[in-house]
């Protein structure tokens, strides 16, 4: 009996039934757990479906071999068919908070703290990294944690909008911004993208999406994800060209297909999201490394993750729990270490993948109990995207909030590292609420 297809057809099966049951439950296909699901399709089965449909052949060296091809679909359909089992495990809605009234005085705190951060960054940041540097050019010390302050201030302010009013549109929304504001935000993503760096403009247009919660119809939501798809294949394939040519000249070699040597070239049924599927030797290299050749990391990755934001914790963690060495960080040191050793560096990796991340610690155990939280916080996204009435600050709700921000990076990164970011939110919504002395329940 060939388990390989067995495997495949469950998953897909699975996946158009999630699909269109939540589409027809919520009539919006820009749904957190739908975008992830998306995703999670294009990272762990594109490749596996250009197989099955004999585009190409098992013997490509992304399959590593049959085994690991076929252990590779059990545990990518393992691990959805226990993000759908903790996705219905929740049943109860969000916590609601009473009406908060929109303070001012917030605003102008945000219109003085947002746009000197910004200028803080544009100055801490080695200019070269703007010139496609992403991955490449270290930006500096200075510029990372000021760029994390800087996003973290941002999303903080547009949940802070949602706690005071539970739809508005998007005029309303640019106007509680401000000019100068918007002016820099798009100077902002204009140096992300020329630096190499795609993750800021989706997560900019998802906070857009949450405060107005815009209706997208299956349809003109099936063009909208196919829009997105294609830009962000082309600014990840310009990434994969040589840094000595200017990312310009890149970006225009990447939408005329020039011919450059890319590690991205395959054959593929759908060329759009090969950029994002290509994510899936990341995967097959873990199964194929672990635990053949590495030990499994008995939770020390999600651990790290966890207490990564709070300072004193982690330093005492690094110091009583020592790494042996540094590619065994973070994952994607791990993985890249073995896939492509030539260009490994710390700062500089190929990337995981939220099954690989699950899988180094415990196996297919961890990717089970991982993969069942993941669907259960997703399950909280939904929630707190269509929740009726103000949503309340709690933790849960910021973490939900968070995972849609980055639902369609999450497959091809990891899960856990979400918890920095939530926490940053979190704090900075605290403060906010001192602020303007109105207290969130």
């Amino acid at each position: 009996m060939d388990f390989k297809i067995i495997y495949y057809l469950l998953f897909i099966t699975l996946f158009i039934l999630f699909i269109i049951t939540n589409y027809r439950l919520n009539k919006n296909l820009f749904i957190p757990s739908i975008l992830f699901s998306f995703s999670y399709f294009v990272v762990f089965f594109q490749i596996p479906t250009d197989y099955f449909l004999k585009i190409i052949p098992l013997s490509d060296e992304i399959f590593i071999n049959k085994s690991i091809f076929e252990k590779g679909l059990k545990i990518a359909t393992v691990g959805y068919v226990f993000f759908i089992l903790g996705y219905i495990s929740r049943k109860k809605s969000i916590q609601q908070a009473k009406k908060i009234v929109f303070s001012q005085r917030i605003k102008s705190i945000f219109s003085v703290v947002f746009p000197s951060l910004f200028l803080l960054y544009v100055i801490t940041t080695n200019p070269l990294y703007f010139l496609g540097g992403n991955g490449v050019v270290n930006p500096g010390t200075a510029s990372t944690y000021t760029y994390e302050l800087l996003v973290s201030i941002f999303y903080s302010y547009v949940f802070y909008i949602a706690t005071c009013y539970s739809k508005i549109n998007w005029r309303y929304v640019l106007r509680l911004l401000g000019p100068i504001n918007i002016i820099i935000l798009i100077i902002f993503s204009i140096l992300t993208i020329s630096s190499g760096d795609r993750g800021f403009l989706l997560t900019l247009f998802f906070s857009f999406l949450f405060l107005v919660k815009l209706d997208f119809k299956f349809f003109r939501g099936l063009i909208i994800i196919f829009l997105a798809f294609q830009i962000f294949s082309i600014l990840g394939k310009a990434r994969t060209y040589s840094p000595n040519v200017s990312f310009n000249q890149r970006l225009s070699l990447a939408i005329q297909e020039g011919d450059f040597n890319s590690r991205f070239e395959r054959q593929t049924f759908f060329p759009i999201t090969l950029n994002l599927a290509n994510s899936y030797e990341t995967f097959t290299k873990s199964l194929e490394i672990t635990p053949a050749i590495e030990e499994y990391r008995y939770g020390y990755y999600q651990i790290r993750q966890i207490i990564t934001p709070i300072p004193f914790i982690s330093r005492l963690f690094e110091y009583y729990v020592p790494v042996e060495h540094w590619r065994y960080r973070v994952s994607a040191n791990l993985i890249t270490y073995y896939l492509n050793p030539y260009i490994f560096t710390e700062s500089n990796n190929l990337g995981t993948n939220i099954l690989s991340d699950f899988y180094f610690d415990f196996g297919i155990f961890s990717v089970i109990i991982g993969m069942f939280i993941c669907g259960y916080m997703f399950r909280v996204s939904d929630l707190v995207f269509f929740g009726k009435g103000n949503i309340s600050a709690s933790l849960l709700n910021i973490f939900g909030y968070v995972l849609f921000l980055n639902s369609v990076y999450i497959p091809r990164g990891s899960f856990m590292q979400n918890l920095k970011l939530t926490l940053y939110i979190f704090i900075f919504i605290f403060i906010i609420n001192l602020i303007s002395s109105k207290k969130i329940k």
